[in-house]
């Protein structure tokens, strides 16, 4: 596709969102089983009922383009969502496997939103109402799920931290000691 005018790399930036949530949408579920805390299963179905719905309004902007977003890849997004992948099948404390899936889940939400940004801005300056109304509703879903993936990443690296000082054998100095902290 040439990348011309305004409009060219709207298409552009929708389709890329596009792959990325269809991406998640055949990813998630594997995350679901692979993981070990029922928070971060259930976060996750949440999250993958709200990339349903982005889809499906971005098929909406799509339709009102008189277009079609499907057909691409997302690599960042493949990468990332591999990468977390990888991480349910390796051994060691669950908590902090889960931990590293939430910290790969993050990234990913932070490129989606920041594409949702870029995209926005090329919407407002075309005046396209509608498909802001779209793109709109797509971001405030990706903040919230990154404000609630951020939650449960900070309530379980603390969880693991405390579980590793009350381990800790009496006499040891941790790391926050030893440096006066």
């Amino acid at each position: 596709m040439t990348l011309s005018s305004l409009n060219s790399l709207l298409l552009e930036q929708l389709r890329v969102l596009y792959a990325a949530e269809s991406q998640l949408v055949r990813g998630i579920p594997k995350l679901i089983e692979g993981v070990s805390s029922s928070e971060l299963k259930s976060l996750l179905a949440q999250h993958l009922a709200e990339t349903e719905k982005h889809l499906e309004r971005l098929d909406a902007a799509a339709t009102h383009l008189h277009e079609k977003l499907a057909g691409e890849r997302c690599r960042p997004v493949e990468a990332l969502l591999k990468e977390a992948l990888d991480l349910t099948e390796r051994r060691g404390d669950d908590r902090v496997l889960d931990a590293g899936v939430i910290a790969t889940m993050r990234m990913i939400e932070s490129f989606e939103k920041t594409a949702y940004e870029l995209a926005r801005d090329v919407v407002e300056v075309l005046n396209e109402s509608e498909i802001l109304k779209i793109v709109d509703a797509n971001l405030l879903d990706e903040n919230r799920c990154e404000q609630s993936m951020t939650v449960l990443f900070e309530d379980l690296i603390d969880s693991i931290h405390e579980g590793a000082r009350a381990h800790q054998p009496r006499g040891a100095m941790g790391l926050e000691e030893a440096s006066g902290g």
